[in-house]
């Protein structure tokens, strides 16, 4: 039959010829079409809310004047969310192409078309029940999916069978993002009441009904149920009404089917996730995940001018234990509360004595921890004890300077750090003090620089990490180079740790050759961007070396870069627009002095810019940051430009490529080695020189506004030895963290040094 609401085939919508409907709701409506300009196929959504509007010819109208403004309304909520999804980077979630406004009095987005089955015509197809390694192969991207679009304040509201499409490749992505059907009062006819019996939850099948992340979850979950089951879930509804009504719940749950192949947490998490009740439910992916996957899962956050010699004044402080140890403060100290009330009844003295012991140990538990959550519970828990002023004394040490050195008698270095509300995690190497190799170090300290944990990595040969990033989640994933499994050789090394220290997962990357990661950074997408160099694969000598790595740590994409020369990528970042930045420096000839090197890549790895705008002598970008307006800005040093030793350099790179340099010159050596961008678009940079203190090096750190034409504030700290700051991190509050080494500590040897600023500058002698 004819779909008279539909366009017709053979109708050019731009340059785009529609074929065929292959998807109509409540909503809109979906084509199938072909790019007469790509020359290729994409499928094409109309924004088309039936229940008020119509088509006239191929022009879409309000059926009254009354529809008017729910369909303006409707039009601006299509056109903004899918604004934001065409944000998204993510091989999990069906990729917007191109935003079609104004196109027959309606609105269109154009996404790629995926070639594939649906979930459900993928299960019916089956000949061999579903086992649970293949479930959760599915299971995990397209949780990475969802979970970035929580992220993002939007819910895909539609979860089910049909709008999961199994690609050729085996891969999943979801479909159909249900754009627009937000709850907003009378605008509820068709946006809100779109619902899939069996797979939508109770909260849409009525327009007052409470939306959120829970609402996908119920839906995922009575997915996997159907996958599992072979069954479409009961509906919501019968079950809430039936429970109400204080009948049994009329789905039968995965527990008590106990399927054959089905672990019994899987099963339990799969039942949780459909409970009717809202409040019954897990409330984010998050939380989800640590029931649904509790093996598998659960950002690198990057006044006057003072050029006062500081001394490094802290003394050593003892490495803490190499096992980490979860905070637990908050459960300890209710089974504290417990054991008072079971002591009330119990003779005045005992009480007295438990009260006092109880106090003693949740103070204990408080220091241990030291964060400010444990300390402000133990204020309000116990408000009369004379630890209260201890407490709000510790409590305000979170924010203050200090300088802090930790190591042994060999030599210890720090390479990269990254600071997240409460917690610092620092990586590098250090002294095996057996054999003069290297481990890999990660330790983290508390925001008031009080060691939590420490690890090792590694055991014969050389091992140390080079960057490291806190994900969403609190887990820490550090990067670097080991030879403990090589041999003779070197292979890059991704290594995932929970955030009390265990280690969840490891990725080794190379071949015969020399191969090191030695950046890490977050993508939007959830993803992890990994840039080093190898001289395993690409064209000779040592090649820039990109990465991309799920949140598992498995590799989606690898692609090198370079001439015949060595040419090493130093650092990465995305960009707002979801390229992705690199820098480095490369050989323009073999044997040649290096260059700085600029690299520009879209999310498939295809260059969209390389320039090596060095001199005649060596010259090497760092680092790369990259700005929500689109510059990126580079750090490195110079011996072409400047003085003949070599200077800090500075480098920004606008969004229509145009390259302005700023050379920080001074008599002697110079370098930059790190930077980060602030929230309110200044810079922060941190290195080293010889040219402004009194030491061998001295470290060097200094805030610069965002067009680098203000230094606001400049810091050179350090001893008489050598000092350096590798790496630079800020807290939300706008202090500064750096790291590096020091050989203020032990005589002839380097040391771990970590030392906090204020917003301000101000060091601890401050």
């Amino acid at each position: 039959m004819e779909n008279r609401s539909a366009l017709a085939p053979g109708t050019m919508l731009r340059h785009y010829k529609i074929e065929k409907v292959i998807g109509q709701g409540g909503f809109g409506i979906t084509y199938l079409a072909f790019d007469t300009d790509l020359q290729r196929k994409v499928a094409i959504k109309e924004c088309y809310p039936r229940d008020f509007v119509s088509r006239q010819g191929t022009t879409v109208i309000p059926t009254s004047a009354d529809d008017k403004t729910d369909f303006k309304w409707a039009l601006g909520k299509f056109v903004d969310e899918a604004t934001t999804l065409a944000r998204f980077k993510h091989p999990g979630i069906v990729q917007v192409l191109q935003i079609l406004k104004g196109e027959n009095g309606s609105a269109y987005m154009v996404l790629e078309f995926v070639e594939g089955q649906s979930f459900d015509d993928w299960l019916k197809s089956r000949q061999d029940p579903l086992s649970e390694e293949e479930l959760l192969k599915i299971i995990h991207p397209l949780l990475d999916a969802l979970e970035v679009v929580h992220n993002n304040n939007l819910a895909h509201r539609d979860i089910a069978p049909d709008n999961i499409y199994i690609r050729t490749n085996g891969q999943a992505v979801l479909l159909d993002f249900g754009a627009a059907r937000q709850t907003l009062s009378h605008q509820s006819r068709t946006l809100n009441l779109v619902v899939k019996d069996g797979y939508s939850a109770p909260e849409q099948y009525y327009a007052e009904g409470r939306q959120g992340a829970w609402t996908d979850i119920y839906g995922f979950a009575a997915t996997v149920y159907r996958a599992i089951t072979g069954k479409k879930p009961v509906d919501a509804m019968a079950r809430l009404d039936a429970i109400n009504n204080g009948d049994s719940d009329p789905l039968k749950s995965l527990a008590s089917l106990q399927p054959a192949g089905f672990s019994k947490p899987l099963l339990e998490a799969i039942d949780l996730a459909m409970a009717p009740q809202t409040k019954s439910r897990p409330k984010s992916l998050g939380e989800w995940r640590n029931v649904l996957l509790p093996s598998g899962d659960v950002a690198k956050s990057r006044s006057s001018t003072n050029k006062k010699k500081s001394k490094v004044s802290s003394s050593k402080v003892p490495r803490p234990a190499q096992s980490g140890r979860r905070n637990r403060f908050a459960a300890k100290l209710a089974g504290i509360a417990i054991l008072l009330v079971a002591a009330a009844g119990g003779a005045y003295i005992y009480q007295k004595n438990l009260a006092e012991n109880a106090e003693a140990k949740a103070w204990e538990l408080a220091v241990e921890a030291d964060n400010r959550a444990s300390y402000i519970q133990f204020i309000n828990s116990f408000p009369s004890s004379p630890r209260v002023e201890d407490a709000r004394a510790a409590l305000a040490a979170l924010s203050q300077p200090w300088s802090k050195v930790y190591g042994g008698p060999g030599p210890d270095k720090i390479h990269a750090i990254a600071a997240s509300g409460d917690s610092i995690v620092v990586v590098g190497g250090a002294d095996k003090r057996d054999d003069n190799g290297l481990q890999g170090l990660v330790m983290t300290l508390s925001a008031s620089g009080k060691p939590r944990w420490e690890t090792r990595y590694g055991k014969k040969g050389n091992d140390t990490f080079h960057d490291v990033l806190i994900d969403p989640s609190g887990n820490i994933v550090a990067v670097g180079q080991s030879s403990s499994a090589a041999g003779e050789h070197s292979d890059g090394i991704v290594v995932s740790y929970s955030p009390a220290g265990k280690k969840q997962w490891e990725k080794r990357f190379g071949g015969t050759g020399n191969d090191r990661l030695l950046a890490i950074s977050p993508a939007r997408s959830g993803d992890f961007l990994i840039a080093g160099s190898t001289n395993s694969i690409g064209l000779g000598g040592q090649d820039g070396w990109l990465l991309r790595l799920n949140r598992h740590g498995d590799l989606l994409q690898e692609n090198t870069y370079g001439r015949d020369g060595n040419d090493v990528l130093m650092s990465v970042a995305e960009m707002a627009n979801g390229q992705i930045a690199l820098a480095g420096s490369v050989e323009p000839q073999r044997g040649k002095p290096a260059n700085f090197w600029v690299l520009k890549v879209d999310s498939s790895g295809s260059v969209l810019l390389d320039r090596s705008p060095g001199g005649a002598a060596r010259d090497r970008l760092n680092a790369v940051t990259a700005r929500s307006d689109g510059h990126i800005f580079l750090v490195g040093e110079t011996r072409s430009f400047g003085t003949d030793s070599s200077d800090g350099m500075i480098m920004s790179v606008t969004p229509d490529n145009k390259m302005p340099p700023k050379v920080l010159s001074g008599a002697r050596e110079d370098y930059l080695l790190d930077i980060t961008t602030q929230d309110d678009g200044s810079l922060l940079i941190a290195g080293y020189t010889s040219s402004r203190g009194a030491g061998s090096a001295d470290a060097w750190i200094m805030k610069m506004n965002r067009d680098l034409s203000r230094t606001i504030w400049e810091r050179v700290l350090g001893g008489n030895g050598w000092d350096t700051a590798n790496a630079i991190a800020a807290f939300p509050d706008g202090s500064v963290v750096f790291a590096g080494s020091t050989e203020a500590g032990t005589a002839g040897t380097s040391d771990a040094w970590i030392v906090r600023l204020s917003a301000d500058g101000r060091s601890s002698d401050d």
